[in-house]
């Protein structure tokens, strides 16, 4: 990534490496390089804007897309409009998404009216609820959606239909542009709207990416309970292909069948799979989804756990995948590791996979790279081929990137048939090792110059010793999936039981109107 903040980091590091004597890993050569988030040289600054009285989750989606491209962003409301010095800004987004602001939603119509810079509104406040649109039109291209309430166009509107969407009998405009503004009539909502967003974006901002969908692959749920032979035959099967791919590995793991606490360290033939996978093309990422819900000072304590059992069996991870609830609690900890790269998600499926709507990579902060775990793992053919339908819409996204999750805890032939499905899509599969990436654990530091060599720098053995010396008492379930599982299972037992009990009861009452009726006979 291009940023000078990070590039001077990295520079840093890596002279204090080589002037320590640093150890130094070789890994798999393959010719992938990764194109990067854009380059941090512009002094672009756009205007965000809303009527809401507080800022909404569509303000929260579109922060998180303009962090893909070399922007500086400012939020301002409606009513604050008057003290802004409009001359410093470069681009402005409006979120109209309350009407009963009348006169807000005038002012600031007539200033973007007289401001001669690139300009978006969405205006989801007038949404008609009665039409809810299933398909969309883009590029020629028709994708179904789930239902979407869009406003109608406004008397008067001119311009390029962009994107319109249908209910089955009626098209309405749902993104309209007009010179240099563009009128998006809905919710800048998950899924394909804020993806067809995040492509106009692109025009929007001027700042024009290659069009082309990168790939990587994550080896999902890899922890000491994964048998090894399933790990060599993951490796063989990517490795045939030419395959760059990602592990993502839970060091530690309690066990909710034994209640015993599994690892890294335990298994020989887990560890031997492991550096395999590695030697075979595999980049080794810490695994933070079991952090869910704990206090930030417990989720550094675990992180600088995991970093140190992977130390200690000789793999060395260069990022962090985890939600972004666990990334910021992270960083919020007095002491905790610091990651230059993180693979983040933000929803969890009903099946336990992992997914977030972000369709490209983007700086998250001034020294964290985030890449989009944009697709999740599949548990089915069904929902494998599910997989691919969102996998071919997400590639309307110039820039995207399909991180697709393959799950080692599912049947081999599965996996091999969703490798073979998406080996006939037009992905660019990418190495990220390749890239600049650093962790500095303050007890471990690992970096890559993005030349594919590893720098590994152990800095305090006695503090990893102390790391790895865990105690069943002290390491508690913390897992989404298995509180989620268990909450589901209480669910559904309380509504068995009233089910039940409610039958007893209407045969009781008519056991009881029936001998009634008999005695008045």
């Amino acid at each position: 990534m291009r940023g000078e903040r990070l590039c001077l980091l990295i520079i840093v590091m890596m002279l204090g490496f080589a002037a320590a004597g640093s150890l130094s890993l070789t890994v798999a050569a393959v010719e992938t390089p990764v194109a990067t988030v854009a380059s941090n040289l512009r002094d672009v600054r756009v205007l965000l804007i809303y009527n809401s009285p507080e800022p909404s989750g569509e303000l929260e989606v579109m922060e998180s897309l303009l962090q893909h491209f070399a922007v500086k962003t400012e939020t301002a409301r409606s009513s604050d409009i008057g003290e802004l010095r409009w001359e410093q800004y470069d681009c402005l987004i409006f979120f109209d998404s309350i009407r009963t602001s009348r006169l807000d939603r005038e002012a600031v119509i007539r200033a973007i009216g007289q401001l001669d810079i690139p300009c978006m509104v969405f205006n989801s406040g007038a949404a008609d609820e009665t039409f809810s649109g299933i398909t969309i039109r883009y590029r020629d291209e028709v994708y179904p959606t789930l239902p979407v309430s869009v406003a109608p166009a406004e008397d008067g509107q001119t311009g390029v239909v962009l994107a319109a969407i249908s209910d089955g009998r009626t098209e309405r405009p749902l993104i309209v542009r007009s010179g240099d503004a563009w009128t998006v009539y809905g919710k800048l909502e998950s899924g394909l709207v804020s993806w067809i967003v995040a492509d106009i974006l692109h025009d929007v901002l001027g700042e024009h990416h290659a069009d082309r969908t990168r790939g990587l692959y994550v080896v999902e749920h890899v922890n000491p309970l994964t048998p090894p032979e399933q790990l060599r035959k993951l490796a063989d099967l990517l490795a045939s292909r030419g395959i760059p791919y990602v592990i993502i590995v839970e060091p530690v793991l309690r066990s909710s069948e034994d209640d015993r606490l599994h690892t890294a360290g335990d298994d020989r033939e887990w560890i031997a799979a492991l550096r395999y996978m590695v030697e075979a093309g595999g980049t080794i990422v810490l695994d933070g989804s079991g952090l869910e819900g704990l206090e930030p000072e417990e989720i550094a304590y675990r992180i600088d756990q995991g970093i140190a059992f992977l130390y200690e069996i000789g793999v060395y991870p260069i990022a962090l995948y985890a939600s972004r609830d666990v990334v910021l609690r992270l960083e919020s900890a007095p002491e905790h590791a610091s990651f230059t790269t993180t693979l983040e998600y933000s929803k969890l499926r009903l099946d336990g996979s992992r997914y977030t709507d972000i369709p490209y990579d983007h700086i998250a902060a001034p020294d964290r790279i985030m890449y989009p775990v944009s697709l999740g793992s599949a548990a089915s053919d069904a929902a494998a081929a599910q997989l691919i339908t969102r996998a071919r819409t997400l590639m309307l996204v110039r820039d995207a990137w399909l991180v697709v999750g393959l799950d080692a805890s599912q049947p081999y032939e599965l996996l091999e048939s969703m490798v073979e499905q998406f080996g006939r899509e037009p992905i660019m599969w990418t190495d990220i090792r390749y890239d600049v990436h650093l962790l500095d654990a303050g007890f471990l530091q690992v970096a890559t110059g993005g030349d594919g060599l590893l720098e590994v720098r152990m800095l305090d053995k006695t503090r990893a010793a102390e790391l790895v010396k865990v105690q069943l008492s002290t390491y508690k379930f913390g897992t989404v999936t298995y509180y989620s599982t268990w909450i589901l299972v209480m669910v559904v037992g309380g509504f068995v039981v009233l089910f039940v009990l409610f039958v007893v009861m209407m045969r009781y009452r008519r056991r009881r109107r029936l001998f009634s009726e008999k005695e008045l006979e």
